[in-house]
């Protein structure tokens, strides 16, 4: 098993001025997707978890060309992006659909699943936090559910969404898709002459 620790984003690189520079993360993607596909390498997550702000995943790297499988448990304590946060969110429909008791799917807040393989099924596990309408948790709420053993009428969407947190998932590990990335704060001479002011 290769342990990942965190890795600080350098973020003082040219962007603009030069949009090939190999430290750029899109071009980094590019590069990555590229040898991936010449490769044909596959990638199954097997946990993916955002809780009390720390991102957590493992899953298991296949390269065709060479047979070569690794299992890799990642961890970071970079914040994770809306869309990892929103996709994730998506699990709450399932999750009431799962559970016997009623459920509001705006009270339950996703923090993670995990796959698991059971013979010809596989066992997924949906990990969600309830709050109340002030957003204080009152407690932890664990679903199990065997994909391709059991019955449910809105399978195929389970199945949407379960990929749509992994691709978000793979973006935040290799691109690093990261809420920092997003998010810019813009000071005018006011707010500069407050702050030297402040000094």
């Amino acid at each position: 098993m290769t342990r990942i620790r965190r890795i600080k984003t350098d973020l003082n690189y040219p962007i603009r001025s030069n949009p090939f520079n190999p430290r750029h993360p899109r071009t980094w993607f590019f590069i990555s997707t590229l040898k991936n596909k010449m490769n044909k390498i596959s990638t199954t997550f097997s946990l993916i978890s955002v809780k009390d702000g720390k991102f957590k995943a493992r899953y298991e790297v296949f390269t065709k060309s060479t047979g070569d499988n690794r299992v890799i448990t990642y961890e970071n304590t970079d914040p994770v992006h809306n869309d990892l946060i929103e996709a994730l969110q998506r699990l709450a429909y399932h999750m009431v659909n799962f559970v016997e008791v009623a459920a509001n799917s705006d009270s339950l807040l996703i923090t993670g699943f995990q796959r698991q393989n059971c013979g010809n099924a596989q066992l997924l596990t949906i990990y969600a936090r309830m709050e109340n309408h002030r957003h204080d948790s009152c407690g932890n709420i664990v679903t199990r559910f065997y994909i391709g053993r059991d019955e449910y009428a809105s399978i195929d969407l389970l199945l949407e969404d379960l990929s749509a947190c992994e691709r978000e998932a793979l973006a935040y590990i290799e691109t690093g898709k990261r809420l920092e990335h997003d998010t810019f704060i813009r000071l005018d001479e006011t707010d500069l002459s407050i702050l030297h002011s402040a000094a």
